[in-house]
């Protein structure tokens, strides 16, 4: 929000002309291909553990452990609710007529913001105990807030549905080995 105030010089949504937009996004090209050339001349230490040795014969395919796939899916789909409420959100503010739906946009993402913060000091918790904590803590937020039609408890579940993708990516690499 503070690049866009600054880039836009305080403007409102709807008084930005797309001829505007040319500037910040050439200047935004130029430092993604600043970043990309210094990024491919960093040479980075060949990882040894990590490379399949001559005549070394692995037992199984990543894909054949099926709490890997699971998790490939779970983390798909976690990114497809994450991004889902986080857009729609304000229009379901908006349709109760609160007074600044874009204000619940953005208490949602820092939510979103603490929760990972706060998953990464829960790691003495078993990946399998906060994933099903964080899930029924999140449905909850949600029903209740569907419920009384009050989105301030809704952005509740940004919180706990962040604390969820630690766990899923840890059990979904869960004894992958080699």
């Amino acid at each position: 929000l503070l690049v866009a105030h600054v880039i836009f010089a305080g403007k409102s949504g709807l008084d930005i002309e797309l001829s505007s937009l040319y500037l910040p996004f050439l200047v935004l090209i130029v430092l993604v291909g600043i970043l990309i050339a210094a990024l491919t001349q960093v040479n980075l230490p060949a990882i040894a553990s990590a490379e399949k040795k001559e005549g070394e014969v692995l037992e199984k395919s990543v894909w054949s452990f099926s709490h890997l796939a699971l998790g490939v899916v779970a983390i798909f789909m976690y990114v497809g609710v994450e991004v889902a409420v986080g857009n729609n959100i304000n229009l379901y503010a908006k349709s109760l007529d609160y007074k600044d739906p874009a204000l619940l946009a953005t208490i949602y993402w820092g939510l979103m913001l603490v929760g990972r913060l706060c998953g990464s000091f829960l790691s003495g918790i078993s990946a399998q105990m906060q994933l099903t904590a964080t899930s029924v803590l999140a449905g909850l937020c949600v029903l209740v807030g569907m419920l009384t039609n009050n989105p301030y408890i809704l952005i509740g579940a940004g919180l706990f549905h962040s604390i969820m993708w630690g766990a899923i990516f840890a059990l979904a690499i869960d004894k992958l080995g080699k």
